[in-house]
């Protein structure tokens, strides 16, 4: 999901009275193939939803009682041809 998409679905649950905003993208992690091996046999959205979510469980203001991760689900080719 791109980040106005995620912006948009944010909106839609606030809208709901749920106070939820999209996670911005974690620049320098593992995105790279060096970084994450052979990524040829991963799943690169789960990898980079992955990265987003631990980058954000480390934050100081992190609260486990108040926050919740979305994955959406997709269908297609998730890997990268190399």
């Amino acid at each position: 999901m791109r980040l106005k998409q995620a912006r948009i679905l944010a909106a839609a649950l606030q809208a709901y009275g749920i106070d939820a905003e999209a996670l911005p993208r974690v620049a320098g992690c593992g995105h790279e193939p060096r970084a994450a091996g052979d990524i040829r046999r991963r799943c690169l959205p789960a990898l980079m939803t992955t990265e987003d979510m631990l980058w954000r469980i480390h934050q100081p203001d992190f609260d486990a009682t108040r926050e919740a991760f979305f994955q959406g689900k997709f269908r297609g080719s998730v890997q990268v041809s190399g």
